[in-house]
């Protein structure tokens, strides 16, 4: 089995570990909340009705809602890859460049997956 896989061992992984992707699949579910809102909003426009507050709050707040639970979820993502790297030793197969690591790319074998 490939090292570098995207699967997930929960008896390996610690506390920690295990809190943080509950957290996560949290913010994701925060995100299915904030896009429903925006497509809802879009399907009342797209129906022909009336702008109206209610429609522009759906519109607006369910994409922020879904923007920032988003880039909350990669977040909590990147915590775990950040422990699983510091703790895994150097070799040719997870070495990364450093202009990719400067850069942000590379975020890891868990944020890969999302994208």
């Amino acid at each position: 089995m490939d090292s570098r896989s995207n699967s997930f061992n929960a008896a390996a992984a610690s506390r920690d570990d295990r809190v943080t992707l509950i957290v996560c699949g949290l913010w994701l579910r925060v995100v299915f909340v904030g896009m429903s809102l925006l497509g809802a909003g879009i399907a009342v426009l797209l129906e022909g009705a009336t702008v109206s507050v209610p429609v522009i709050a759906s519109l607006g707040g369910g994409g922020l809602l879904a923007a920032f639970a988003w880039k909350r979820a990669r977040a909590a993502l990147a915590r775990i890859d950040s422990v699983a790297m510091a703790e895994e030793p150097p070799s040719a197969d997870n070495a990364r460049p450093a202009r990719q690591l400067a850069k942000g790319e590379g975020g890891g074998r868990t944020a890969a997956a999302l994208e």
